[in-house]
């Protein structure tokens, strides 16, 4: 049995794979070391953070988990575009499926933050962006 946590980062990653066929979708995967041209999108487990509990003869927690994605685009000319297209497909694929197909309660992009990496030997930097993504269910056991 698939716990809830893990029920909801899978949807996560099979919502992101459908929206952006081009792009690598992986979890907790290292920097990498090559980027596809249609982008790589890691997705992080990242903090479930603190539940809020009821308690009764069928106890449940709530939690607001935060999932981390990191999104790469290669170096080159048009890469704002791209990181922009990647996070515009990302914003409209959850927006139209809030719930990642009944996994959570509700899945809520947050506003990302965009960073250039400098490549190993020279060259032109990677951009790349993170961007925390709440997903919200209930389960009836912490882990």
């Amino acid at each position: 049995m698939t716990s809830t946590r893990e029920s909801a980062l899978s949807a996560l990653a099979t919502v992101l794979a459908a929206a952006i066929p081009t792009a690598e979708i992986e979890r907790n995967a290292a920097l990498p070391e090559t980027i596809a041209a249609g982008g790589r999108v890691v997705i992080f487990d990242g903090d479930p953070g603190e539940p809020e509990r009821t308690l009764g003869a069928q106890p449940a927690w709530y939690y607001e988990h935060r999932a981390e994605l990191e999104l790469f685009v290669p170096a080159g000319t048009g890469q704002d575009a791209a990181l922009d297209a990647l996070l515009v497909a990302i914003g409209a694929a959850l927006a139209g499926n809030p719930t990642l197909g009944g996994a959570v309660q509700w899945a809520e992009p947050e506003a990302p933050t965009v960073d250039l990496l400098p490549p190993d030997g020279g060259g032109r930097p990677l951009k790349a962006a993170a961007v925390k993504v709440m997903l919200a269910y209930s389960t009836a056991s912490p882990l």
